[in-house]
């Protein structure tokens, strides 16, 4: 601050040390002082805003000899230039500390011995210039107020100026009360102007008048003010700010009637302090009597006092501060509540009793919320300040329990986190107010409320600020009051519980450990938050009460759940819905140990049903309660009839068809474990009732259902069947994935429309399948039939992991878009999923293939033993069959059958083929353009790479330290910037160059910045770096690989024009130019062949063919940036023959876009090769027609009519014909002729009139 303030007076001495006040006056505004002064001055101002602006003051210089220059320097600011606010209120808060130098302001005025003129002198500039700034909008308005204090505390100005200024401060609210009568008169609203902001200056300067002024000089205005800023504070409340300042003048108009004193009947715990407590002397002076009377207990036990004088006046005060309690600005709240602190501790035991009961009047339930508010912090004031003596705590604690848990529903919402959070305010105020032996009585109550609000409070700021009073009153009041006080810190702590799943879910229990708080926290949850309006909040209980269950089974059983099974039926939709959770979770985690309760839970789906709770509103929520209900019963083995699981079943199936997702979902998980619990199967299979009740009745669905939701949730439902109905024989498994493979392709249409989520949920229900029977004999299963034999579920062939791996590979092509945009993404999402758990379930049951199989193998190399193990391994594997052979002879007490003599060999599930193919797909994935897409992606790649560590992994070393995939790194995945730059270096591997490329093509040429913008940045770095290192073959490659992709999505515009954009892209930076791919040949680099370059003409006749026909101007734009890049390196000196066909090819192209049926295409073109003219005036073959060429281009209208009209005398086709002639350019006969209308085609003028608009038009004129 120093080194702001040192060098804004110097330059204040410098500019305006010899100028008079006189002078400054009347040149005011035509010397504002240097630039540099300002920026110290607003330097100021912002150290002020975060510092406040009491400390910021008191470092200004506060030297006699400052006074006049800072006053002149205030007095020729331009108040018009709203810029340099901040230098004036600078300048202002300078002025209040220059102000109470300890002179006589008048031995230091220059101006009192040269001019007779009393308002030119320098306290009366002081004043005027302060009550001139007393109506600015913003902070300077403040400044002013400080400054006018400063000036009129002063001693010597009792007469005169203060009498003066109270004489304008009171004309000022009268004219204020009289226009808000006049507006409420007239009905309008009042509405902030001069007048408004003025009345705030002037009460925010009577503010501190009366705090920092005599009190007994004030005394003779106070009755005078009084009545009129009541008047003001009834009359004139709209504004906060006008109500803070209102406010804050009462509770110092009330100071001023009382005399400051410390009333003998306050509570006076003692030392408070922890240092002095843990001192020496502490310990030495606790050890002899204590110089301190006892706290007051009780009203007998307060001591006398004198009798002080109570004006009825104070009445007043205190009532508008008890009405600013209920203020709804929380800043009116807190300033009333702390004015009824200041004037409490001035009043008499009597009156002070009276503030408390008022206070508590507002604990009301038929008070506003703000009520409730402003109470808590008021009551804290008071404890804080000793006000609140003991005998009152038996009454104010249970309002403060309550307080703690205030939560009034409005509409969908509730209101009353911030009383909660002021609750919490008191409960850690009392915890500093009161002795142990004062709050021992209350703690157990404030304990569990504090701890209840630290753990199932819904917001965050009430959790922490519990938690804080808790750690507050364990830290005071001892561990002897508050029971496991120190244990229960330890793990609620104010960070942990910032999460509020792992609040509800884990250290709930953990508290409830203590028998002290379990029954609080079990009957908390479950009468309070198990009904909460938030589902999430009901959700996380139901959860919370689940966890519960471990300890204390008995009291969960015999009557918590027997309470929730009597409101499943509850009017209130909040209730039921709760109940139906909590029965659920409970039931889960109980187990089958329910039996009392056994039938009642069992018939919750049916009396839910009955009384059509899925009807009307908030069905849907009730709908997916049933369902996870069913799932906690199936999960905790209920004993159930045959005719309740079919009804159970019956529920089930009718939710997973909802069209809300989240319904089918929990249908779905019910419908898995309420199958998998339930009916058995005999060693054959399912039975034909049950089969054809279950598979075929969701495979028709899926097949032939028109109904989009359907087919979604039936989908799902056929992932989830147990091996037993699913895979009881090879047939019904190849059924099953056949179905599954054919909705999930990209044709399949639901109804007339595909539906992206239908084959999405096909490919999850691919991935639950594999999950479910595995692959091969990895996963076998056996079941207890009901014939008394096991049934043996199969896994997957061969035949059908080959089937699904290429259904993936097909559906990781799906972009399908919609108008919700990309929803393909969602599909290739879950296909991401699916080919990693098809991956590592192939590579697991393939025996025969090597844990640690070389990466040459899948390279292409020839070591044979790399894929089938050495010699040694596969005699191993031998013995194992022989081995088995022989144990399955001697426990079947039989002769050895022929296909045991013969063993099989071991199916391979994966290959070198099958590898490439995923990684690639995967690493396509990981160079698109969607964060959530990438993000996937990679940490697939990671886990297969790393943690997996799948075999046959093409140039495993290079990519993976190209990815930095090392093991035990984290990477976002989603940032644009890391993930390309990694992604680019992968490209130099063969393998996977083809798949990179196409995912980085559609990033580069994109639409979102940040990816656009990385993507193009890694890919130029990439390219410039090849050219370094004369990597030509790679450069050949890339350009060979965006011709393949080219001709491969011909005219599939999603990826046509990013790889257009990325050549153009590639050839602005020079990376695909002639020149570069001359250089390559010359090198004899790879891959290169043919004495001429292709590129160029084989991109030119694609990109024709792209244009021929299309109607899609983003992607004439494309190609016409890319056609420009061809035309700049036309340079017809030196070329041959080919080359000059080639150009000429390039400018007809160019020359045929010219005369573009679109205006707009015809004018971009005309604009970028006039840009490609000026880069290559060689694209011109006669040099002396350059200029001309280019005048043509400029002046000519490329978006006219293409024909000559009456408006304009010049077509289009005529100026692009002497274009031509003049560039050299040979056009067709067909080309520069004018177009003839075909017969009977001919346009016919249309009658202006024809229309009903233009009657409509000519009759309103």
């Amino acid at each position: 601050m120093s080194k702001l303030v040192a060098p804004s007076n110097n330059l204040i001495h410098e500019t305006y040390g010899e100028t008079t006040i006189e002078a400054a006056i009347e040149a005011k505004s035509a010397n504002e002082g240097p630039k540099i002064l300002h920026t110290y001055l607003t330097l100021i101002s912002h150290l002020a805003k975060v510092r406040g602006y009491k400390t910021i003051k008191k470092l200004f210089t506060h030297e006699a000899v400052d006074l006049e220059p800072t006053l002149s320097c205030l007095l020729s600011q331009d108040r018009s230039n709203h810029l340099l606010w901040s230098s004036r209120y600078s300048l202002l808060l300078w002025l209040s500390m220059l102000a109470l130098v300890p002179f006589d302001i008048s031995t230091i005025d220059s101006t009192s011995s040269s001019s007779s003129n009393t308002s030119s002198n320098l306290v009366s500039q002081i004043i005027s210039i302060s009550k001139s700034y007393l109506s600015d909008p913003g902070p300077i308005r403040l400044a002013a107020a400080v400054c006018l204090s400063s000036v009129l505390t002063r001693p010597d100005m009792e007469h005169g100026h203060l009498q003066s200024f109270m004489s304008y401060s009171q004309s000022i609210l009268k004219a204020r009360v009289g226009q808000n009568k006049d507006v409420e008169g007239k009905g309008q609203v009042s509405h902030l102007s001069d007048d408004t902001f003025l009345t705030m200056g002037v009460v925010h300067t009577l503010a501190h008048l009366f705090k920092y002024g005599d009190r007994e000089k004030f005394l003779i205005y106070v009755d005078s003010f009084l009545e009129q800023i009541i008047l003001v504070a009834e009359n004139g409340g709209s504004q906060t700010m006008l109500r803070k300042l209102l406010v804050k003048l009462f509770q110092r108009v009330g100071t001023t009637f009382m005399p400051v004193r410390i009333v003998p009947w306050r509570y006076q715990r003692g030392r408070r302090s922890l240092l002095n407590n843990m001192s020496n002397n502490a310990v030495v002076a606790s050890s002899s009597p204590s110089p301190l009377p006892p706290p007051p207990t009780s009203p007998s036990s307060v001591t006398s006092e004198p009798e002080i004088y109570v004006p009825p006046e104070l009445e007043d005060v205190v009532d508008q501060l008890l009405t600013g309690l209920r203020d709804r600005d929380t800043v009116v709240r807190w300033s009333a509540a702390k004015g009824l602190g200041r004037i409490t501790e001035r009043l008499p035991r009597e009156c002070a009793d009276d503030v408390v009961g008022g206070i508590l009047e507002l604990f009301s339930e038929e008070e506003t919320d703000s009520a409730w508010h402003g109470a808590n912090l008021a009551l804290a004031e008071l404890a804080r300040r000793g006000l609140l003596l003991p005998f009152r705590l038996p009454k104010i604690v249970p309002i403060i329990v309550k307080a703690i848990h205030y939560d009034v529903r409005r509409g969908q919402n509730s209101v009353g986190a911030h009383v909660r959070d002021a609750a919490c305010y008191v409960c850690w105020a009392f915890a500093r107010a009161y002795s142990p032996e004062v709050m021992k009585p209350f703690v157990a109550d404030l304990a569990e409320g504090m701890l209840l609000a630290a753990l199932f409070d819904r917001e965050i700021n009430c959790r922490r600020a519990a938690s804080a009073a808790f750690q507050e009153n364990v830290g005071r009041q001892g561990n002897e009051n508050f029971s496991h006080g120190i244990e229960i810190l330890t793990a609620a702590d104010y960070f942990t519980l910032g999460n509020r799943v792992k609040a509800f879910t884990e250290i709930s229990c953990f508290v409830a450990g203590f028998e002290k708080y379990r029954k609080g926290i079990i009957g908390h949850l479950t009468q309070v938050k198990l009904f909460h309006w938030d589902v999430e909040i009901r959700l996380l209980a139901s959860k919370g009460l689940g966890n519960l269950v471990e300890l204390d089974r008995n009291y969960m059983a015999d009557v918590v759940l027997k309470e929730l099974i009597g409101k499943v039926c509850d009017p209130d939709l909040l209730v039921r819905h709760g109940a139906v959770l909590g029965i659920a979770e409970i039931v889960k985690a109980q187990g089958s140990n329910v039996s009392a309760q056994h039938a009642a839970i069992t018939n919750v789906v049916v009396e839910v049903e009955k009384a059509r709770l899925y009807r009307g509103k908030g069905g849907e929520i009730m709908r997916s309660a049933i369902c996870r209900l069913i799932e906690c019963v199936s999960l905790a083995q209920l004993p159930l009839p045959v005719k309740t699981q079919v009804r159970l079943l019956d529920s089930v199936d009718d939710c997973i068809k909802h069209p809300l997702e989240e319904i089918s979902v929990s249908a779905v998980a019910g419908l898995r474990a309420l199958l998998k619990q339930y009916f058995p199967v005999a060693s054959t299979g399912p039975s034909s009732r049950l089969h054809s009740r279950v598979f075929e009745k969701y495979a028709k669905v899926v097949e032939e259902e028109d109904n989009a939701a359907a087919t979604r949730g039936f989908a799902l439902a056929l992932g989830c069947l147990p091996a037993k109905l699913i895979a009881f024989n090879p047939e019904a498994l190849e059924t099953a994935v056949n179905l599954l493979c054919k909705c999930a392709d990209i044709n399949f249409k639901v109804g007339e429309e595909p539906d992206a989520e239908t084959r999405r949920n096909c490919v999850k229900a691919l991935t639950e399948i594999v999950k479910t029977v595995g692959v091969g004999e990895n996963k076998i299963q056996t079941f207890s039939g009901t014939d008394k034999k096991d049934l043996v579920s199969v896994g997957l062939s061969k035949a059908l992991v080959e089937k699904i791996f290429a259904t993936l590979f097909l559906c990781m092509e799906d972009y399908s878009m919609d108008k919700r945009g990309d929803v393909g993404s969602w599909v290739r999402c879950a296909t991401l999923n699916a080919v990693e758990t098809l991956t590592l379930e192939a590579v697991n049951a393939s025996k025969s293939l090597r844990p640690d199989a070389a990466d040459n193998a899948a390279a292409g190399g020839e070591d044979e033993d790399e894929v089938l193990g050495t010699l040694a391994e596969r005699m191993q594997l031998l013995d194992e069959d022989i081995n088995n052979v022989v144990l399955a002879s001697v426990q079947s007490s039989s002769p050895m059958k022929d296909e045991w003599r013969n063993p099989k060999v071991p199916e391979q599930y994966f290959d070198v083929a099958t590898s490439i193919t995923v990684l690639g797909l995967i690493l396509k994935q990981l160079a698109e353009k969607l964060d959530n897409v990438r993000d996937l992606a990679g940490n697939i790649l990671h886990r297969l790479l790393n943690v997996d560590k799948i075999p046959l992994v093409a140039d495993r070393v290079f990519l993976t330290e190209a990815l930095r995939t090392k093991e035990g790194e984290t990477m976002n995945w989603a940032s644009p910037s890391t993930t390309f730059t990694m992604i680019i270096k992968a490209m130099n591997i063969d393998v996977y160059h083809e798949a990179i490329v196409e995912g980085l093509a559609v990033s580069v040429g994109g639409l979102t910045e940040s990816v656009v913008k990385s993507s193009a940045a890694a890919l130029i770095d990439w390219v410039k770096t090849m050219k370094k290192l004369k990597g030509w073959r790679h450069l050949a490659r890339l350009g060979r690989t965006l011709i393949g992709l080219m001709r491969k999505f011909e005219k599939n515009e999603r990826i046509v024009v990013p790889v257009l954009k990325t050549v153009h892209l590639l050839l602005q930076n020079e990376a695909l130019r002639s020149e570069d791919r001359r250089t390559a040949k010359e090198n004899k680099a790879e891959d290169v062949e043919g004495e001429k370059d292709s590129f160029g003409p084989t991109m030119l006749k694609l990109i024709k063919a792209e244009a021929h026909g299309s109607k899609s101007y983003k992607k004439i734009v494309a190609i016409v940036d890319v056609g420009m890049d061809f035309v700049s390196e036309i340079e017809w000196g030196g070329a041959d023959d080919e080359d000059k066909a080639y150009f000429d090819e390039i400018l007809s192209f160019i020359f045929a876009l010219l005369g573009h049926p679109f205006p707009k295409v015809r004018k971009y073109v005309a604009e970028q090769l006039y840009v490609a003219l000026l880069e290559n005036e060689g694209a011109v073959k006669d040099d002396s027609k350059y200029d001309d060429a280019c005048s043509v281009i400029l002046e000519s209208a490329w978006d006219g009519e293409v024909e000559a009209t009456e408006e304009q005398e010049v077509g289009v086709r005529v100026r692009r014909n002497e274009l031509a002639d003049l560039m050299g350019v040979e056009l067709s006969e067909k080309a520069r002729a004018k177009r003839v209308a075909k017969k009977g085609k001919e346009k016919v003028k249309k009658d202006e009139l024809a229309s009903y608009m233009s009657l409509v038009k000519e009759a309103g004129r």
